[in-house]
C-alpha cells in the first residue's frame, strides 16, 4: 500500500464504491477502505427504484437482482388495491449489491483494503492523511462513506441538525402475500392500527425476494419496538418472519456540512435519505457521482473548491426531503379513519396517480411532481371511491 494517493474514499458501501470506481476511471489513484471484510451483511430493506438503476448506466445488467418490481399494492384490513405500472426497479439483497459495487471498483483499478479502519483524519492546506492500522496515508482528497454512525464524518464535517435521525428495520418473511411482482404498502387498519401505534410507523413496505418478502418501516421510535411491530405486521397478514430483524439509524437531514476544503462527505454518511419511505440508495449513489464529479474538476483544474458539490447535494436534498416530509403528513391524514377506503378505492380506478406513482420510481423530481399533482384532487378522489 502506497504513502500517497490522489483520493482515499473510507467506506465500501454503494456510494463509496461508486465514488471510488468513478474517481479511477478518471485516471486518479484510488484506495477504497473498509473496516469490515466483505461479503458482509447490511440491515437494508432492499428495494432498488428505476431512477438508481439509471444512476449506474450499462452496469446495472450485472446487479445482482432478488426480484423485478412490476407494480405497486396497497393492503389494508385484509383487503389489496393494486396499479400495474409496468416495470419500477428491483429488490436485491444488501450483500450482494455492495459486493457487486467493491467488485467494479476492483476492476477499475482503484486498490481496495476491507478490515482496515480509518482511525483518523487530518486536513491541511496541501494534503489530508488518513491514518489506517498505524500508517498515515496521504491523498489529495477524502471522500467519507463510512454510513450515519460515523466518527470521522462528525469530527470533520459536523454533526446532524436535530431531528435529523430516526431509525429504520427490516425482517425477512417466508410465505407470499399473493402480490406477486408488486412491491406493497401495508397501512395500518381495524386489526393492526395498535400494531403500528406502538412503534408511531405510519406505513410498512413489504419487498418481494427469490425467498419470500421483506417487511420495512421507519419511525423515531427505538429499534427493538419497530422490529416487535414488523413482527406483529407479519403475523396479521399470515406471514413466519425468518430471524430476528435488524435495525439501524438513519439520517433524513444533511449534517452541519458535506465538504471542507478536502474532504466530503456521501450517501448516508451526508444524511441523505428520505424522512417517508427511508430510501437512500438513490439519493446515496447520485452523491457518488455528484462528489467523484467535483474531485475529477478540481484535479483536472477545472475548479477550486469541493463547495460546488455541497451546495448541489444539498439544494436537491433538503426539497425532495421537505416534499417526502409533507407528502407523508398528507398521506398519513388522508388514509386514517374512515376515509382511507374511500380514497384507496379512488386512487385505484385513478390513470393519474398510476403515472405519478411511475414519475415518483423514475424521475428525481417524481416526488414534486407526485405532491403537486395528486394532492389538489384529494376530494374528488374521496367522491370516486365513495361513489364506487
Amino acid at each position: 500500500m502506497p504513502d500517497r494517493y490522489d483520493v482515499i474514499v473510507s467506506g465500501a458501501g454503494p456510494s463509496g464504491s461508486w465514488t471510488a470506481l468513478r474517481c479511477s476511471e478518471a485516471g486518479l489513484s484510488v484506495l477504497l477502505l473498509d473496516k469490515r471484510e466483505f461479503p458482509r451483511e447490511k440491515c437494508c430493506a432492499g428495494g432498488l427504484l428505476h431512477r438508481a438503476e439509471v444512476l449506474l448506466g450499462p452496469r446495472a445488467d450485472g446487479l445482482p437482482v432478488q426480484r423485478r418490481i412490476g407494480g405497486i399494492s396497497i393492503g389494508m384490513d385484509g383487503q389489496t388495491y393494486r396499479w400495474s405500472t409496468g416495470e419500477l426497479g428491483s429488490t436485491v439483497h444488501r450483500s450482494e449489491l455492495d459486493n457487486y459495487l467493491l467488485t467494479l471498483a476492483e476492476r477499475s483499478g482503484c486498490e481496495t483494503r476491507t478490515g482496515a479502519r480509518v482511525l483518523r483524519i487530518r486536513e491541511s492546506e496541501a494534503k489530508v492523511e488518513a491514518m489506517v492500522e498505524g500508517k498515515a496515508i496521504e491523498a489529495d482528497y477524502l471522500v467519507i462513506a463510512e454510513g450515519t454512525a460515523s466518527g470521522n464524518a462528525a469530527g470533520t464535517l459536523g454533526p446532524y441538525p436535530r431531528g435529523g435521525l430516526i431509525n429504520a428495520a427490516a425482517i425477512m418473511c417466508e410465505g407470499d402475500m399473493g402480490w406477486g411482482e408488486s412491491a406493497g404498502f401495508l397501512l395500518p387498519g381495524r386489526r393492526d392500527a395498535a400494531i403500528f401505534a406502538s412503534a408511531g410507523a405510519r406505513i410498512c413496505a413489504a419487498f418481494p425476494v427469490r425467498s419470500g418478502v421483506v417487511l420495512s418501516t421507519v419511525s423515531g421510535s427505538s429499534g427493538p419496538s419497530l422490529i416487535k411491530a414488523l413482527e406483529g405486521v407479519a403475523r396479521a397478514n399470515g406471514l413466519m418472519t425468518n430471524g430476528k430483524g435488524c435495525c439501524h439509524p438513519i439520517a433524513v437531514r444533511p449534517r452541519t456540512r458535506l465538504a471542507t476544503d478536502r474532504c466530503l462527505a456521501v450517501g448516508d454518511c451526508a444524511g441523505l435519505a428520505s424522512p417517508f419511505s427511508g430510501e437512500g440508495l438513490t439519493p446515496s449513489l447520485a452523491s457518488a457521482n455528484d462528489a467523484a464529479e467535483a474531485i475529477i474538476d478540481r484535479s483536472r483544474g477545472l475548479s477550486s473548491s469541493l463547495q460546488e458539490y455541497e451546495r448541489s447535494v444539498r439544494d436537491r436534498v433538503e426539497r425532495a426531503q421537505m416534499i417526502a416530509r409533507i407528502t407523508g403528513e398528507a398521506l398519513h391524514l388522508a388514509l386514517r379513519g374512515r376515509w382511507a377506503r374511500s380514497l384507496l378505492g379512488g386512487l385505484e380506478r385513478d390513470q393519474a396517480f398510476e403515472k405519478a406513482i411511475v414519475s415518483v420510481a423514475r424521475q428525481e423530481k417524481g416526488s414534486q411532481a407526485f405532491l403537486l399533482g395528486m394532492l389538489p384532487r384529494l376530494p374528488a378522489l374521496l367522491a370516486s371511491g365513495a361513489g364506487g
